[in-house]
């Protein structure tokens, strides 16, 4: 059972079903951080013995079936990163527990295989901003790559092992590090402000 649940309790709280709470500093644990109860809503009345403690609330990336829980991570940490909330299409991001099925992420084997964050219609700026990189997670299976059309500043190619071919072209970028970029075969980077390039 998740914190937020509840759980029946054969009339131990009344009418109501304890509810899994958090509370930090446990009675008989005081020096043990946040710990989660399950306890009588509206009340302190906390079950007591090995079953008074429930599990922690999962994270988003927990729920998620149909890639691994770090590459589902890694795709948050690109949304939370670089601007996520104000792309012109986010559909399903950080909402649907099919990773497969966000905005261009496409597949593979169980695997984010390749990812397409540029408008390809109007090829006009699609709403990436910022300084690319993963910073939570990995992208180890992922072998496309397009950023075209974006306000990126910088790319930094960690977490990518696997990648075969990045395009970056028509972004304000100022510095690219593609030094993890062991596998990388093809690179576009024209239509940018390159000063710093250290290369694949």
């Amino acid at each position: 059972m998740l914190c937020g649940e509840t759980v029946a309790t054969n009339g131990m709280c009344g009418t109501a079903d304890m509810t899994c709470l958090s509370t930090v500093a446990a009675i008989d644990q005081p020096d043990t951080a946040t710990k989660y109860l399950w306890v009588c809503p509206g009340t302190n009345y906390q079950l007591g013995g090995r079953d008074a403690f429930c599990e922690a609330p999962k994270s988003f990336c927990d729920t998620v079936k149909d890639v691994p829980k770090e590459e589902c991570e890694a795709l948050l940490s690109i949304y939370d990163n670089n601007g996520g909330d104000a792309w012109d299409y986010n559909t399903e991001w950080g909402v649907s527990p099919t990773v497969c099925n966000w905005y261009g992420v496409v597949c593979n084997d169980g695997h984010v295989f390749g990812l397409y964050l540029y408008d390809s219609v109007y090829y006009s700026n699609f709403g990436l901003t910022g300084n690319f990189e993963i910073l939570e997670g990995n992208l180890d299976f992922l072998d496309t790559l397009y950023l075209n059309y974006n306000q990126l500043n910088s790319f930094h190619g960690a977490h990518m092992s696997t990648l075969k071919d990045l395009t970056l072209q028509s972004n304000p970028l100022t510095s690219f590090y593609g030094t993890d970029l062991g596998e990388l075969q093809y690179l576009r980077l024209s239509d940018n402000f390159l000063t710093s390039f250290s290369g694949e």
